[in-house]
């Protein structure tokens, strides 16, 4: 999951569906980190000595979608380069596969289909060996036995993409689905329709040291116009659970011991343990919350406010109780210590 401004969001669901028919042509899901960016397009015209700026005039805005792979299939590669996907028997490299060489023969796991075998021996050398079409089994010379790194092309029905200078990258409809649970425990889902996107053509690849591989697909949302005639972008759509807002596993006095003089005031924040991350958040989702001082001779404390102020030197226990509209009522203390 992902802190996106207040709001917690899970990776999204993607569909992309024909702009004219409307029927699915792809699925997916994208990282939290996609993003939507709305920028005002202008001219400036400038004139005169010094070229001091005349006009500038707002003529368009453009909606931007960057969409960061997480089960995308290759077809979305084909959409960002106007190609098609298409699958055939292709030559593949196998690279450093591990066989065992028994008294000089190995027996790969695919039938080499060009050129030759390139394997390092268990003695540290490299040779090239020739193939037999029709058989896996390759010699690297009698006596030879132990692990072998072997490499060589084979064949493979693949998903094979060419991109093609001259081909129009495709415009589809975009709908994202993105849960949502806000600070309050409330959740839902956010389902965002984008009718027109045109992907940019634009391709990046992006490999980290960590094994992670990922892609982006990115286009320009453009602009249509509703039965009114206003000309939209997309549609944003808000889906509230129907079950009643997550409770908090505990509440916490932040700071949890105050020290101040007589007549002095201070105040602590009360936060809810909220599931499933264990965050701290300012208590929101409704509930009635009160302040009651142990002694209050020492300190006293507003009973709905939480203001303490002190009296006189010594120590008291504020003890914050939280009661929500539903569910347990929760406790928790501040230490109070009251010095001239």
């Amino acid at each position: 999951m992902s802190n996106i401004g207040r709001v917690f969001v899970s990776v999204a669901d993607v569909k992309f569906l024909d702009t004219v028919t409307q029927e699915e042509i792809g699925q997916g899901k994208a990282l939290t980190d996609s993003s939507f960016n709305s920028e005002i397009q202008s001219i400036l015209v400038r004139g005169g000595y010094l070229n001091p700026l005349l006009f500038d005039v707002k003529h368009s805005r453009d909606l931007s979608v960057t969409m960061t792979s997480a089960t995308f299939s290759a077809k979305y590669i084909s959409f960002q380069t106007g190609t098609t996907a298409s699958t055939a028997s292709r030559n593949i490299y196998a690279i450093d596969e591990c066989q065992t060489a028994v008294n000089g023969a190995i027996t790969l796991t695919n039938q080499p289909t060009a050129g030759k075998v390139h394997v390092y021996l268990p003695t540290g050398v490299e040779t090239d060996v020739a193939f037999s079409e029709g058989s896996k089994v390759i010699n690297v010379g009698a006596g030879i036995n132990g692990q072998c790194q072997c490499s060589y092309f084979f064949a493979k029905e693949t998903e094979n993409i060419v991109v093609d200078t001259k081909a129009e990258p495709m415009t589809v409809t975009a709908i994202l689905s993105v849960h949502y649970r806000e600070q309050d425990g409330t959740q839902g889902t956010y389902q965002i329709k984008i009718p027109l996107l045109k992907f940019s053509g634009k391709l990046t690849f992006e490999f980290k040291a960590d094994g992670v591989a990922t892609h982006d697909i990115s286009g320009m949302a453009l602009a249509y116009s509703d039965s009114c005639g206003n000309s939209k972008y997309a549609d944003i759509t808000t889906i509230p659970d129907s079950g009643v807002a997550t409770l908090p596993q505990a509440i916490v006095a932040v700071p949890s011991s105050i020290t101040l003089a007589p007549l002095a005031t201070a105040t602590a924040s009360i936060l809810a343990v909220m599931p499933p991350l264990h965050d701290n958040r300012v208590l929101t989702n409704g509930g009635t919350l009160t302040f009651v001082s142990s002694v209050p001779a020492k300190a006293t404390v507003g009973a709905s406010t939480g203001v303490i102020t002190g009296v006189a030197s010594g120590d008291t226990v504020i003890t914050a109780t939280y009661t929500p509209v539903l569910g347990t009522t929760y406790t928790t203390t501040i230490a109070v210590n009251v010095t001239a």
